[in-house]
């Protein structure tokens, strides 16, 4: 992943959680720099690198153990 940050957030989420857990962790590491918009941002990479992918239920889940 590169950014610190990233690798972060990416290691407190739980292997499947919603948009709203991965805002909240963003915050958590990033502070208010962590936008809607950046948090949408992450999460399309990720689902672009195979880390995670989006469940039936709008939920994502973690294809990786790590980054």
């Amino acid at each position: 992943l590169g950014d610190v940050y990233k690798r972060q957030i990416f290691e407190r989420l739980d292997v499947t959680f919603s948009f709203e857990q991965a805002q909240q962790q963003s915050i958590a590491v990033k502070g208010a720099n962590a936008t809607y918009q950046s948090v949408k941002q992450m999460l399309k990479n990720w689902k672009r690198q195979g880390l995670i992918c989006l469940l039936p239920d709008k939920r994502y889940q973690k294809t990786s153990p790590t980054v």
